[in-house]
């Protein structure tokens, strides 16, 4: 855990510290060696609303997270930031608080020449068009998108299996697992980090909003002891948890997590609390509390205290198995393959429901990956549980940030990774032989690098298992399960889906990994879509053109129909047009549904057209008398509103009249209603 202590600017402003220029002031709310938190204020002391704002200063300093705002440029030490999407207009008399996170060299160092600006509310913003041409309009164009279905597959809520290379739900329809590690249970506190600034279901409902479907929680087993205290809650946010052991909180989140849809992996990452990194093996050598008969008795407990319970589908043995671990030498102190499934049988004597999870080692014949990242193994020496269709194999798998390991130089990278996870796991996935769980992934994305290796990661576990561009996977199979690592941003050497404000959500990182997002388990939903908004310009500009963008809930809702998203769209000199996209996850939804997409601060045009409305169907949207069935009766109806008439149920194309293009919308679903 990094050595940070946060304070709300009520009790910790540091008002000394702050500058004031105009409409903008900046203050620390705290500081610490290298870096602080700080707000920006602006304020609009006019009569009129300003629109399209924008905020200027120069800082020496790396801005690493900012929110209610967005960094539209960063040259030198120039900073540019544009609104938040829902922040675009600041009423008259209104006040706008922009916080963020920077690390800079000198303690206490402010930022200087805070310029705040913005055009009146009729205004739309923009700026010169650069070279003395003419300004464009920028507008942006309504979408829709029919969802996919499930194809009839009725939803499952019990315990899941395998089949495969899949795991199946109890229909036999394959689902996937792409879930966040949450931590902190392994740890001294005994509990959740984050919990001293946040509530657990708030915390919950954002892991589900933000498109998950399964925690994995890492524990230790001195979370488990007899005795054993959890410390640094907010008992003011977490009141039912006051009191309470470490088992009991444990139960308090699984329960909510059933209440809420998602499904939990339990992760016996160490067994002495924050001692993981120097636990070669599944038990401590020369300790007579942790033994390997203290390590099955602990999950045997574990499988019992859950049994029936189906929001707790799996067991991952033990995290990371590493140095002297072993795979197939027939050591009983080492052979990381045989402990498993000594353990993993009597985890299904005891529950025979989970899935058991095992990870591989990180040296097999001499050749070194990841801690837990190496299943070379399992092709000479599989595990054997008295179960076959329980087994998950599970790696992790990191970047050069992590650790440089050899295959980050090679002259073909990325192009070779492929030729890397085929020979260390992936092979058991192409040969069928069980399904695979990528348990840990994750990076700070701050070298192109990393960015490469995760852009080549999603794509091979979504199915493109040559990196070819092409998906290797027949149409009935799903990709790989994975984990991501973490929630917490507290993770030294990869960051978190949160800041370190514990609740500002890093866009870029989930940028990356939304499309390879699955929905919650028992949903009998089918795959992501993506729906994308044109924008248009009215004329080619003469230098870049660049606009603010996000989503805002209208009858869809942000985390169960779309996954909100905002940024800064850049459309090149010469070029009339750019797009954005917005990821529709796999769902259970009835009826039509839309969002909306807001454009705000235009650099190099002016606004023409700034909202967008997106349209979700279900392909019974066309079944436009409600029987059940896409047929004349529904064909009739759409012949007879004909013509304009925006709003109206025969417009499936949402362009403000009903005409050929919603006639082949229709025809297109034609029959009954899955």
């Amino acid at each position: 855990m990094m050595n940070r202590t946060f304070c709300t600017a009520i009790t910790c402003l540091l008002s000394a510290s702050a500058s004031v220029f105009g409409d903008a002031t900046f203050s620390f709310t705290n500081q610490w060696s290298g870096g602080g938190q700080g707000a920006f204020r602006i304020s609009n002391g006019s009569t009129q609303a300003l629109q399209g704002w924008t905020l200027e200063f120069d800082w020496n300093a790396e801005i690493g997270s900012v929110w209610n705002g967005v960094i539209q440029s960063h040259v030198g030490n120039h900073y540019v930031v544009a609104p938040a999407a829902y922040n675009a207009e600041l009423p008259a008399g209104g006040v706008i608080d922009i916080g963020c996170v920077a690390s800079f060299a000198t303690a206490g160092l402010l930022p200087t020449s805070l310029v705040f600006s913005g055009g009146d509310s009729g205004g739309g913003g923009g700026g010169g068009g650069g070279g003395g041409g003419p300004v464009p309009t920028v507008s942006i164009a309504d979408a829709s998108l029919t969802l996919a279905t499930s194809g009839g597959n009725a939803p499952a809520n019990g315990f899941l299996s395998t089949l495969g290379n899949q795991i199946v739900d109890s229909n036999g329809n394959p689902v996937r697992i792409s879930g966040v590690n949450w931590f902190g249970f392994e740890t001294s506190n005994k509990v959740f980090h984050g919990l001293w600034t946040r509530g657990y279901k708030s915390m919950l409902d954002q892991v589900k909003q933000l498109g998950f479907n399964t925690l994995r929680i890492p524990f230790s087993n001195d979370s488990l002891r007899a005795g054993a205290t959890t410390n640094s809650i907010n008992f003011a946010q977490n009141p039912d948890l006051q009191g309470l052991t470490p088992l009991q909180c444990m139960d308090k989140v699984i329960e909510y997590c059933g209440t809420i849809g998602l499904r939990v992996i339990l992760d016996r990452h160490s067994a002495k609390a924050d001692n993981y990194l120097s636990e070669d093996v599944w038990f401590v050598a020369g300790d007579s509390y942790h033994t390997e008969q203290r390590w099955i008795a602990d999950w045997v407990m574990l499988a019992q205290h859950y049994a029936g319970n189906p929001t707790v589908i799996g067991a991952d043995l033990f995290n990371e198995p590493k140095r002297s671990a072993t795979w197939g030498t027939s050591s009983p102190l080492t052979d990381w393959n045989k402990a498993a499934e000594r353990c993993g049988n009597a985890v299904l004597a005891a529950n025979p429901s989970w899935l058991i999870i095992v990870e591989g080692v990180e040296r097999y014949n001499n050749q070194t990956t990841w801690w837990g990242g190496n299943l070379k193994g399992v092709a000479f020496d599989p595990v054997v549980l008295s179960a076959s269709n329980k087994l998950v194999y599970s790696m992790h798998e990191y970047p050069k940030s992590v650790y440089a390991q050899t295959w980050f130089n090679d002259p073909t990278y990325p192009n070779n990774m492929d030729d890397v996870w085929n020979v260390h796991w992936g092979y058991i996935f192409k040969n069928q032989t069980a399904p695979l769980l990528l348990g840990e992934f994750g990076s700070k994305l701050e070298s192109t690098s990393d960015q490469q290796w995760l852009d080549k990661l999603t794509d091979y576990i979504d199915g493109d298992l040559n990196l070819d561009g092409v998906r290797d996977l027949p149409a009935s199979q799903l990709g790989m399960s994975w984990t991501y690592w973490s929630l917490n941003p507290n993770s030294g050497d990869t960051g978190g889906i949160l800041k370190d404000d514990w609740t500002t959500v890093d866009t870029v990182k989930m940028a990356y990994i939304q499309a390879s997002q699955a929905p919650l388990i028992g949903s009998g939903a089918a795959a992501s879509q993506r729906i994308d908004f044109p924008v248009i310009l009215s004329e080619a500009p003469t230098s870049a053109v660049s606009v603010t963008w996000g989503t805002a809930n209208g009858t869809a809702i942000a985390g169960i129909n779309y996954l909100s998203a905002s940024g800064v769209l850049t459309i090149p000199a010469g070029q009339l047009q750019g797009q954005v996209s917005v990821v529709v996850p796999a769902q259970v939804a009835s009826g039509t549904k839309q969002f909306t997409v807001q454009l705000s601060a235009p650099v190099g045009a002016t606004l023409l057209d700034s909202i967008a409305t997106g349209t979700l169907r279900t392909v019974c949207a066309m079944d436009l008398n409600g029987n059940g069935v896409v047929d004349g009766a529904d064909l009739g109806q759409m012949l007879g509103a004909w013509g304009p008439c925006s709003g109206c149920s025969t417009d499936l194309d949402g362009d403000g009249a009903t005409g050929g293009s919603d006639l082949g919308v229709l025809l297109g679903a034609w029959g009954p209603c899955p």
